[in-house]
């Protein structure tokens, strides 16, 4: 039998039939008969135990890449500090690599005869950063290269090809440092606060805390260095224990990023030859990911003294029971600013979202039956694995398509024609929407307006996975909305259960796809008539206190928050 590792269809035998490893071979996995491997993570415990020992794991070869790094690079940083700097691109690295050599590892327990194709070693990419990383994870090629490498550091021989793909690039930071020069101001007892990558304005900004016009683009490190095999070599050597550690340490030295090992010192130059001053505070929601500009000024910064404050970004934060990147940026920042689901003596402060504040209650679309429309928001996820969350794994998306599927069939028709089925930004491959079509023609796709435009079009908004940002946009901006997903794929933290009781007692949330649909059907002749309940109403207001913070003063709270939690006060 031959093992088909990705899409690629090169890398498939031509005479023999194949077996394939994870739906993502595959375009359309319900129009032809296939052999394919059963997830690994069909067992919703194993996720947890893998969540757990990645969690050690990471901690374990961060301590140990930081005691490299301050060898090779002359340092003696602290382990915050590499925290800040490759912590993102270790925990997904980890969390990719320990999920491909387990799919590779239950194949070939099915079948040890299994064959396949290889990428040659001379085609192999490293990347350059961790936005670089995912861009390249995202697609076939890097995928087939990560199996190719753990199969050679498994010991297994097969024959390779060469071969190039262009890369495609699916997100690119677009944020901006931008802070305030004291000395520019009348305040001048106000603390240097530094905004990067935030889900606000520049109007926004100067609401909270006037700024100056100081900008560091995210490109502003460039740095070309060619990859030093010796520190390669070298750098796997630092990884003992089991097997997967060695495979590990294997895989770190073909693929640590460039910007990190060889192009370091550069960059850091870069940075203190641009930026002569640094903030005494810097704030970011989405940056501590991927902006590398901004994470090399953030390690400089707690160097300093000064303060690091994250700030939640979007939904799943507070509600998944697996979700390693909350972790880590309550771990790297001084202050974690949330939406109301802080806990008490932590460094989690709950302040109100911006971009929620300013669109609470804003939903004022007047019921015509003529006119109906239901907004459909599906999820996003890419068909690789990108790392253990609290949500469906790889070929597990199959049974989230059928999820999606049950809900349209048991719609009338006339009311699938009403639904706008709003397109996420990035399919990754995974085609829901055409999938669906071919099920149902009717259905109408179309992401071609901003979603908030959207939203004030639609009497109702029906949301079809758990830890959505669209499910706490359209709860702040009281738009009937009911929510479905499958709880055994989409884990929620154990102390949110009442908050979820109350939203099913409320006919709000449901765990199957047929109760969401009947309650569509029951709702829609008048959907502010339900809505409108006081029950319905109550349990909105208080999901919303606990996991949207919003408030008309949203930007004097920021103002005292920014302030009042700095070392330096007014």
């Amino acid at each position: 039998m031959f093992l088909a590792a990705t899409a690629l269809r090169q890398f498939w035998a031509t005479s023999s039939p194949c077996f394939y490893l994870g739906s993502w071979c595959i375009e359309d996995p319900d129009s032809q008969r296939v052999q394919m491997l059963p997830s690994p993570w069909n067992d919703r415990s194993k996720v947890a135990r893998a969540y757990q020992y990645l969690g050690e794991t990471y901690e374990h070869n961060l301590a140990l890449l930081a005691g490299f790094l301050n060898a090779v690079h002359q340092k003696n940083e602290n382990v915050r500090y590499w925290r800040i700097l490759i912590g993102p691109w270790l925990n997904y690295f980890l969390h990719v690599a320990y999920d491909r050599y387990i799919h590779l590892q239950a194949a070939f327990q099915m079948d040890p005869k299994l064959e396949t194709i290889v990428l040659n070693p001379r085609s192999y990419k490293t990347p350059f950063d961790t936005l670089d990383f995912i861009n390249r994870l995202l697609g076939d090629f890097y995928n087939l290269q990560l199996f190719s490498q753990i199969l050679a550091a498994m010991g297994c021989a097969f024959p390779s090809k060469s071969y190039s793909e262009p890369l495609k690039k699916h997100f690119v930071p677009i944020g901006v440092i931008k802070y305030r020069e004291a000395e520019e101001s009348n305040l001048s007892h106000v603390p240097q606060v530094g905004f990067c990558e935030m889900d606000f304005s520049k109007e926004d900004i100067r609401a909270i805390l006037a700024e100056s016009a100081m900008e560091i683009p995210a490109d502003l490190i460039k740095v070309e260095e060619k990859e030093d095999k010796n520190l390669r070599a070298a750098i796997k050597t630092i990884f003992r224990g089991d097997e997967f550690s060695s495979i590990f340490g294997e895989l770190v030295s073909l693929n640590f990023p460039i910007l990190y090992l060889e192009g370091y010192s550069h960059a850091l130059k870069i940075l203190k030859e641009t930026i002569r001053k640094y903030p005494e505070v810097l704030i970011s929601s989405t940056g501590w990911r991927f902006h590398e500009p901004m994470k090399f000024l953030a390690g400089e910064i707690q160097k300093g003294g000064g303060e690091l404050f994250t700030v939640q970004h979007g939904g799943g934060y507070g509600m998944y029971r697996f979700h390693s990147l909350e972790h880590h940026e309550s771990l790297i920042g001084d202050h974690f600013f949330v939406w109301g689901w802080a806990k008490p003596n932590t460094n989690l402060h709950n302040l109100p979202s911006p971009r929620l504040s300013m669109q609470m209650d804003s939903h004022s679309k007047k019921w015509l039956p003529t006119e109906l429309k239901i907004l459909y928001v599906p999820a996003g996820q890419p068909c690789y694995p990108v790392g253990f969350h609290s949500s469906p794994l790889g070929s597990q998306w199959e049974d989230y398509f059928e999820f999606q599927k049950n809900f349209f069939t048991r719609l009338p028709e006339y009311l699938r024609k009403r639904i706008e089925y709003r397109l996420t930004p990035f399919e990754y491959g995974q085609y829901q929407h055409k999938r669906l079509q071919k099920y149902f023609p009717d259905l109408l796709v179309d992401s071609s307006r901003p979603i908030y435009e959207a939203y004030h079009s639609a009497d109702l908004v029906v949301i079809d996975y758990f830890g959505a940002t669209a499910f706490l946009e359209a709860m702040t901006m009281n738009i009937p909305v009911i929510q479905f997903y499958d709880s055994r794929l989409w884990e929620a933290k154990l102390e949110l259960e009442s908050d979820l009781v109350m939203l099913r007692k409320a006919g709000i949330l449901y765990h199957s796809p047929e109760d969401a649909a009947r309650k569509t059907v029951e709702v829609i002749q008048n959907p502010k008539e339900w809505w409108g309940r006081q029950e319905v109403q109550k349990v909105r207001r208080d999901f919303i206190q606990q996991h949207a913070l919003v408030s008309h003063d949203w930007a004097a709270q920021w103002r005292n928050a920014c302030l009042d939690n700095t070392k330096t006060h007014c």
